[in-house]
C-alpha cells in the first residue's frame, strides 16, 4: 500500500493516485522508453527481439495503462468538477495518456466536461414499465391477460378467440441490451403456432418490426372453452409442482440441525 502523503498541510491525492499506477506498471517488467516512436500506431510486439525488456513487456504494460486510465475516468465521472480531486484525476489521466502514447498506443485527448453529467443514471425498469403500458393500450386482437416484469425480462400474457378456438400465448422477451421504452410487445394467432413480435412505432405512428437484438420465446394453450380449463388448470399444477420442488430443495440444501 502506498504510504500516505501530504503536500502543504493536505493529502496529495495526486500523488496516491500516480503511486498506484507506476507500481503496476513496474510488476508488467516495463521501462518507458527514452524518445517516443515516431508514428502513433500500436507497435508490433510480435518480435524475435525478446531480450530487450520494453519490447518483451509492452502489450502487458499497454493493456494495464488503458484499464488504468479507463478506471480514473470512471472515478473522474463521480467526483465533483473543479474540486482538488478532480483536478488531481485529471493530471493523472492526462499522465497516463503520455504512457500509452510513449509506448506508441493510440489515445484521445480527454475531455473532462464530455465525461460529466447533470443527469442521474436512468431507471431500466421504468423503461420496461412503459413497454408494458404500450402493449396494453395498443393490442387489439385480444386482451393482455397480465404482463409484468422478471429480472430484464417481461412476461405477458395473450388471450383471444378465433371462432370456436380459444387461445392464450404466454411469452418471454429480453432486450439483447435494454428497453427503451418505445416498444410493444404484439402476438398474432394461428391455430397451433402464431409468432410474437416486439415492434416499435415508426415516423408515421405505424408498428413495425423490431425484433432483432430480443430474445423471444413463447407457450401456445388452445383449444375449445373445455380444453382451455383443462389446460389452463394444467399450467397452474405443472406451476405449483415446480415451486414445490424448489422448495424442497432449498430446504434439503440448508438442513436444520437439532441441538
Amino acid at each position: 500500500m502506498s504510504e500516505l502523503k501530504e503536500k502543504d498541510g493536505k493529502l496529495d491525492t495526486q500523488s496516491l493516485l500516480e503511486d498506484n499506477f507506476f507500481s503496476q506498471f513496474s510488476k508488467k517488467g516495463g521501462k518507458l522508453p527514452k524518445t517516443p516512436p515516431q508514428n502513433n500506431s500500436r507497435p508490433n510486439v510480435q518480435t524475435d527481439d525478446i531480450s530487450n525488456p520494453i519490447l518483451g513487456n509492452t502489450e502487458d504494460i499497454l493493456i494495464s495503462a488503458y484499464e488504468a486510465r479507463d478506471e480514473f475516468i470512471e472515478s473522474f465521472k463521480h467526483i465533483q468538477l473543479g474540486t482538488p480531486l478532480s483536478e488531481n484525476i485529471k493530471t493523472s489521466i492526462n499522465k497516463v495518456g503520455m504512457v500509452i502514447s510513449g509506448l506508441g498506443g493510440e489515445v484521445e485527448d480527454f475531455d473532462p466536461l464530455a465525461n460529466m453529467s447533470g443527469l442521474n443514471t436512468p431507471d431500466m425498469n421504468k423503461y420496461a414499465s412503459r413497454v408494458i403500458e404500450n402493449t396494453i393500450e395498443s393490442y387489439s386482437l385480444g386482451t393482455v391477460k397480465d404482463a409484468h416484469l422478471k429480472d430484464r425480462s417481461i412476461i405477458v400474457t395473450f388471450e383471444g378467440k378465433l371462432g370456436n378456438t380459444q387461445y392464450m400465448a404466454i411469452g418471454t422477451i429480453t432486450p439483447g441490451t435494454r428497453w427503451k421504452g418505445t416498444e410493444a410487445i404484439d402476438y398474432i394467432y394461428t391455430p397451433g403456432e402464431g409468432k410474437m413480435y416486439v415492434k416499435t412505432a415508426d415516423e408515421n405512428g405505424r408498428w413495425v418490426d423490431s425484433s432483432d437484438g430480443y430474445d423471444i420465446s413463447w407457450e401456445l394453450l388452445e383449444g375449445n372453452e373445455e380444453d382451455m380449463k383443462k389446460n389452463i388448470e394444467h399450467k397452474e399444477d405443472e406451476r405449483d409442482l415446480t415451486e414445490n420442488y424448489l422448495d424442497n430443495e432449498i430446504s434439503d440444501d440448508f438442513p436444520i440441525e437439532e441441538k
